[in-house]
């Protein structure tokens, strides 16, 4: 009779294996989907970019137009350096890895440090923005809302940039840090 018991049990346990092996395995992806988007979610934030950046790019960021304007907008770092579409974005998370071992190694840890590598960084960005239209830059900005009655032109110039391919950083280089051009010049004895 103890053997028979045994296996029902068994018969019992086999019955809803299956069934306990979906329900675990629907949890750990639950759980991970979750863990994965408040990972994406926090390392998207201004304060977790402040951690590497707060005494070089977040300053000028702080001084620049995208965090002090008239009408009170703050553009955060992850408008302009994060994708919104998944795939971009994971590509520009994956390479931040690196940044973060920079920083890590103390390779932006002195304002002249950061200075030598100013222009790497720029056209790092710049190269994205270039390749994907200037996507970001364009998701707040854009063409069709530009109003300004003391200065109608303007909205022609930029029609004339995108149509022939230029960005908005071919221009604009400089509106939220301070371009490497300037910034070479500036530290000059």
């Amino acid at each position: 009779m103890d053997s028979g018991h045994k296996l029902k049990i068994s018969d019992r346990l086999r019955k809803f294996s299956p069934l306990l092996l979906i329900a675990v395995g629907l949890g750990v992806g639950a759980l991970s989907v979750i863990a994965f988007d408040q990972t994406m979610h926090v390392t998207s934030q201004n304060e977790f970019c402040m951690t590497c950046h707060a005494d070089n790019a977040g300053k000028e960021w702080k001084q620049s137009v995208h965090y002090k304007n008239p009408q009170g907008v703050v553009v955060d770092c992850a408008s302009c350096h994060i994708p919104r579409d998944f795939v971009p974005k994971m590509v520009v998370k994956v390479g931040a890895l690196k940044d973060v071992w920079g920083f890590m190694q103390g390779k932006i840890s002195t304002p002249a440090k950061y200075e030598a590598l100013r222009m790497e960084m720029a056209q790092h960005v710049w190269s994205r923005l270039k390749a994907n239209g200037a996507k970001e830059c364009r998701q707040c900005h854009k063409l069709e809302a530009m109003h300004n009655p003391d200065m109608p032109f303007v909205k022609d110039e930029h029609d004339a940039a995108l149509k022939s391919g230029r960005i908005c950083t071919d221009c604009h280089q400089g509106v939220a840090h301070t371009p490497p051009t300037k910034a070479s010049v500036a530290h000059l004895p």
